[in-house]
């Protein structure tokens, strides 16, 4: 049995072409039987490997031996009886070689291992750079209306709702976040790109990737920077003004 990309090395067009044709391994012919699906062997930032699978009676050339075991029988006490058979069996087929053995999906975790410790981490630094950030524009909002409290009071006297002071005080703090987030996804688009280049197989990048958390963290800037401008909008415009 051969996989797709054996079968287009070897020159056959379709997988059903492939199918009985002969094939030379070792000074010996083989037919070939089945054409298998790509899958990867190792991790995805490789490329598939071309792949012939076949049946040596003799056991010459055999360099593994694949076991499909009920998961029931993993834990416990199940489990050891399990490898207590296995490793018998393989003692009297292969009594000169030692009896090593892994599990697959163990194996797999282990090539994606440092990807999903990058992650991890990645988690964690993100959500601290966004709970500092949102801890700086609301240090910023605040100086911002320290700074404007009497222009507030001003123009409550002169009829300005809060809708209209909460308005102008966003207004530049938006613009200046819709600059940021413009600069971020344009470098976050590039950064993952890079990354994503290491892989043989890979997925494409979507729009929502980006619109999403962009959405989501101008709500988050909008909330903050509108709490603090209701809070300055709503006092007495008396308080600001007395000492004038």
């Amino acid at each position: 049995m051969i996989n797709e990309t054996s079968r287009k090395l070897f020159g056959f067009e379709t997988n059903e072409a492939a199918i009985g044709k002969k094939i030379n391994r070792w000074d010996r012919n083989y037919s070939v039987v089945g054409v298998l699906k790509d899958y990867n062997h190792h991790s995805l930032k490789s490329a598939v490997d071309p792949t012939v699978i076949f049946f040596d009676k003799h056991g010459n050339n055999t360099e593994y031996i694949s076991i499909k075991v009920n998961e029931g029988n993993i834990p416990g006490e199940a489990y050891k009886k399990v490898l207590t058979e296995i490793r018998q069996k393989y003692d009297q087929v292969y009594p000169v070689s030692d009896f090593d053995y892994y599990f697959l999906d163990e194996k797999f975790n282990q090539q994606y291992k440092a990807d999903q410790q990058f992650g991890k981490v990645f988690t964690i630094f993100a959500g601290l750079a966004i709970f500092i950030s949102v801890l700086g524009l609301f240090g910023l909002v605040l100086s911002e209306v320290q700074q404007r409290v009497k222009e507030i009071g001003v123009r409550k006297v002169l009829g300005a709702n809060p809708f209209e002071i909460v308005s102008l005080l966003s207004k530049n703090f938006m613009r200046l976040i819709g600059v940021s987030i413009v600069i971020s996804i344009l470098l976050s688009f590039y950064l993952i790109q890079n990354w994503l280049d290491a892989y043989a197989s890979r997925i494409s990048v979507g729009w929502t990737l980006f619109v999403f958390p962009a959405i989501i963290l101008s709500a988050v800037a909008l909330i903050t920077i509108g709490l603090q401008s209701y809070r300055a909008a709503n006092q007495n415009p008396i308080n600001a003004l007395r000492y004038e």
